[in-house]
């Protein structure tokens, strides 16, 4: 990157940094992710399962998990006509305040989708609590 002298950077460099920062940033997130995933255990799988009396517990867990995903899509698309509704609004407030919604929303999916993935870790983490 080329500075002036005596001057910060220019306004475009410093937008090409921030870009540079989110795609770095997403595709450590993603690659956590796909790294994670397989670490992830389920206990239908599992050598040990889970003693009877957990089975409707992680019956109920699962249900809460789709649920929250369907409701996290039906969100996802209010988020996404609102980003864009506020996006073909004329001004620069509007479409900032479009980037932001847009922002907001993605990273709450993305948070939804990562529930399973976590509570299906913590299911295989607990099963070194209860013995065969």
């Amino acid at each position: 990157m080329v500075q002036r002298p005596g001057k910060g950077l220019y306004e475009g460099q410093k937008l090409a940094v921030k870009n540079r920062l989110y795609r770095h940033g997403t595709i450590a997130v993603i690659a956590l992710l796909l790294w994670a995933n397989p670490v992830a255990a389920s206990h239908e799988n599992a050598e040990c399962p889970p003693p009877e009396e957990f089975l409707p517990l992680l019956e109920f867990l699962h249900s809460v998990e789709q649920l929250g995903v369907v409701i996290a899509f039906a969100l996802l698309t209010v988020v996404l006509i609102a980003a864009g509704v506020s996006w073909m609004i004329p001004g620069e407030d509007w479409n900032r305040r479009a980037k932001q919604i847009l922002k907001n929303g993605l990273a709450g999916f993305l948070l939804v989708l990562m529930a399973p993935m976590m509570s299906a870790f913590m299911i295989g983490a607990a099963e070194g609590v209860w013995s065969c």
